[in-house]
């Protein structure tokens, strides 16, 4: 069965078992490598760098990087789901996006701790969890009713979550950083 034809009111409920099993898989080995190999420099770059935009509402910076990791995923993605005819590799890139999300999660965890913790909670997870939701939503779109624009799609799918992720830094996050 092409993953193109999927039936949102009956899911297959072998695919969804595989697809949770994979990401709570991606979660545990992303936890279990940070805590095997510790701080590393570029985590700790990173984590200091995402702190810094986030808590200054430097909007530019952290859009581009999101938006084009995004672009990266979304379309690789895309790929496998339009070319290839088996619908369980889409959640290889899956994986490797939640492995790292998990890894940079426990990363800002551990090294900065009240501000770690409020920019991992309140923005990192969220957006995380709105990416893998719109990567499974290009994996399982019917590209045969938009033959015209089904490549630009990923692309809009990768915007919509980079403006989600600008919603909750500018908006959530800003509201509880004024009320706390």
């Amino acid at each position: 069965m092409r993953i193109s034809c999927f039936n949102w009111r009956q899911p297959d409920q072998k695919y969804l078992i595989i697809s949770i099993s994979v990401i709570i898989a991606a979660i545990i080995s992303g936890i279990v490598l940070f805590i095997t190999i510790g701080l590393n420099d570029y985590f700790y770059n990173f984590a200091d760098i995402y702190i810094y935009y986030i808590f200054n509402f430097k909007n530019g910076n952290i859009f581009a990087t999101h938006f084009f990791s995004e672009l990266l995923y979304i379309y690789a993605v895309f790929l496998i789901a339009y070319f290839c005819k088996n619908r369980y590799l889409v959640l290889i890139p899956i994986f490797i996006r939640v492995f790292f999300a998990a890894l940079y999660a426990a990363m800002l965890f551990a090294a900065f701790f009240t501000e770690g913790v409020l920019a991992a909670i309140i923005v990192f997870i969220p957006c995380c969890a709105l990416s893998v939701f719109l990567y499974f939503a290009v994996g399982l779109c019917q590209y045969e009713k938009c033959k015209g624009i089904v490549f630009v799609l990923p692309a809009v799918f990768a915007l919509i979550s980079s403006l989600g992720m600008l919603v909750i830094v500018n908006v959530v996050f800003r509201c509880i950083i004024i009320i706390v």
